[in-house]
């Protein structure tokens, strides 16, 4: 009786696991760059130097523009800086793409592929961008951005936790030792 229920449970887990999509996950946006030579000097901002920021957003969004995403962080020469933006909103390719951070008068703007006018985020991918602030774009720089899962989905949840119960079972399981006694002679 044990076996059948627990056969039961891992059906019933396996069913929930395959009707899940990824469309139910959070996605989180990491990216990285350097601020070009005139770029202009604002809490977000500095010439010739580096920025790193990192944030996750519902997918799909609730809303374009959108102020749903959680956990952002910014930082200016690997120093953090504080801070939320007041919004994200994303821009087709003939807006210039990617999406805009707006931090009160402050705007920062990343330029390259649509990632999410649609409201759908597209991932697992990799994006090159241009960067802008207050919409000077000769005083720009470059970066890199990578969209990902923020949290394993409930599929990668469901092998995990069989790889653990085969792994349980095998520890447990005992082997039969063939024991052979031999005299000398």
């Amino acid at each position: 009786m044990k076996l059948k229920s627990k056969l039961l449970a891992l059906g019933s887990a396996l069913a929930m696991a395959a009707v899940s999509t990824a469309a139910d996950a959070a996605v989180l946006l990491q990216g990285t760059g350097l601020w070009g030579g005139s770029t202009a000097t604002t809490a977000y901002s500095k010439a010739n130097t580096s920025f790193q920021f990192s944030f996750s957003l519902p997918n799909p969004l609730d809303s374009n523009p959108t102020s749903s995403f959680t956990n952002f962080k910014y930082s200016l020469d690997d120093v953090s800086v504080a801070g939320t933006p007041d919004s994200i909103t994303f821009y087709t390719v003939s807006n210039l793409g990617l999406f805009d951070l707006a931090f009160g008068s402050t705007i920062l703007s990343f330029y390259g592929d649509d990632i999410g006018s649609t409201g759908f985020l597209d991932f697992p991918k990799a994006y090159n961008f241009t960067s802008a602030v207050n919409g000077n774009n000769s005083a720009g720089g470059l970066g890199f951005l990578t969209v990902t899962s923020a949290v394993p989905e409930p599929a990668t949840w469901a092998m995990m936790v069989l790889g653990f119960g085969a792994m349980g079972m095998a520890m447990r399981r005992r082997r039969r030792v063939k024991t052979t006694v031999s005299y000398a002679q």
